[in-house]
């Protein structure tokens, strides 16, 4: 659901960014899904999911101080959602 901040129109754009970057990350392409990742956060930051995303490929691919900042974020933006926290 739209967060309410910024313009409609960028999340729309940011979401086709974030489902492409769900996609690979299924397929265990972590590299490519963490770029996918981070043109969501790019185009549309304050949706605390592109970050939580983000931080879980960095973490798979090796990328420890990125994830941990990715992952705060996220629990910055919402943190009253478990799924960051987790991370």
């Amino acid at each position: 659901m739209f967060p309410g901040k910024g313009k409609y129109s960028d999340w729309i754009s940011a979401n086709k960014f974030n489902n492409q970057g769900i996609k690979l990350a299924k397929q265990k392409k972590y590299k490519e899904a963490a770029q996918k990742f981070r043109q969501a956060v790019k185009i549309y930051g304050v949706d605390y999911t592109y970050h939580e995303h983000l931080g879980g490929a960095l973490r798979e691919v090796g990328s420890l101080g990125e994830a941990e900042k990715a992952t705060l974020r996220a629990t910055q933006l919402a943190p009253w959602r478990w799924g960051p926290w987790y991370n």
